[in-house]
């Protein structure tokens, strides 16, 4: 059920008949903000509507649950996002942890890993530089996490290591 997943601002809605077809049409349209605006001001959309609290771990749920509609570059280039303060910084470093925290690369070498969340997690790593550090910056923290006791797959000391492998290995696979 996707209202157990996500947290809902707002439970006054429940007892309504109409409900479900009233959660549909608040994502169809946030859906079509998204694709004629951007992911944020469907968020914000969603916000207003109490559909969703802006807490990063409900944002990174609400990701990874309708991934499937969200195009895959635009996924992309919102977990790369930065913040315009340090406040927004840290809610987008959360909305990224939160999001690849829920991938598994326990019993995975680098490259393995690697390949899964570039190929298997619903986005595509997006052009710009700062943006793919930010992206791979976690991905070595939660790789890390997953396998930091296994040294035949994870012989790295720190995260660190995993991050400069994982980007070293990015740039030689880019043209």
């Amino acid at each position: 059920d996707d209202v157990s997943v996500l947290s809902m601002a707002d439970d006054s809605l429940r007892g309504d008949p109409n409900f479900s077809q009233k959660m549909e049409e608040t994502l169809n349209v946030a859906f079509e903000i998204m694709q004629d605006k951007s992911l944020k001001k469907a968020f914000d959309y969603l916000t207003a509507c109490n559909f969703l609290t802006p807490s990063p771990k409900d944002i990174a749920s609400f990701l990874r649950l309708y991934q499937s509609r969200i195009d895959t570059a635009t996924l992309g280039e919102f977990l790369g996002e930065g913040g315009k303060d340090g406040d927004e910084t840290e809610h987008f470093n959360l909305i990224r942890f939160h999001y690849v925290s829920a991938i598994s690369f326990v019993g995975m070498n680098v490259e393995q890993g690697l390949r899964h969340f570039l190929t298997s997690c619903g986005f595509r790593l997006p052009g710009e530089a700062q943006k793919i550090d930010r992206i791979m910056t976690t991905f070595s923290q939660c790789y890390w996490e997953d396998n930091a006791g296994d040294h035949g797959r994870c012989p790295f000391h720190d995260e660190d290591t995993v991050f400069l492998i994982a980007f070293a290995i990015i740039m030689l696979n880019t043209d």
